[in-house]
This record gives C-alpha cells, sequence and structure tokens, in this order.
C-alpha cells in the first residue's frame, strides 16, 4: 500500500459464505493517507444481483482481510516508482 496511484474509492467482486447461502457480493471502500499513515474506510458490501446491503450483517474482520488482499495483489502503476 502507501502508492499514489492505489489512494481514492476501491470497488471489487467477492464470494461470501454461510451456513445457509453463498452470496457474490460488491466491496466498496476508500482508501487515503493521513498523517503518513495509510487509511480503509469501508463503505459497504451489497449483493452483487440484488443490489441488497448487507453490510451490517457481515464479518467486518473478514472483509478487512479481503480489502487488505485485494490492496496487496493490486497493480500498480510504473509511476508509482519513480519512474
Amino acid at each position: 500500500m502507501g502508492t499514489a496511484s492505489m489512494y481514492g474509492r476501491h470497488v471489487f467482486e467477492a464470494e461470501l459464505d454461510c451456513d445457509w447461502m453463498t452470496a457474490d457480493v460488491l466491496i466498496t471502500f476508500n482508501l487515503s493517507n493521513e498523517d503518513m499513515h495509510d487509511v480503509v474506510d469501508t463503505e459497504s458490501v451489497v449483493i452483487k444481483e440484488t443490489g441488497y446491503n448487507i453490510s451490517r450483517f457481515v464479518n467486518w474482520g473478514y472483509i478487512d482481510d479481503l480489502i487488505a488482499e485485494f490492496l496487496h495483489e493490486a497493480d500498480y502503476h510504473v509511476s508509482d516508482h519513480g519512474n
């Protein structure tokens, strides 16, 4: 994290499972930098097919792990490395 091209609003797809269903969802979050520290503000978890917001029902620890994985695997722009 911490490169200029990564800051801003992001949306990515994930599959969430529980005992009674599996849902394809869209996870929305914002990455910013405050006082030299990266800050992730989660916005929502929405079922892709219906648009139903399930944010209040999810395990946010797990969602935070998915966001960290998304950021770790993100493609960086060549300008992020001073080229």
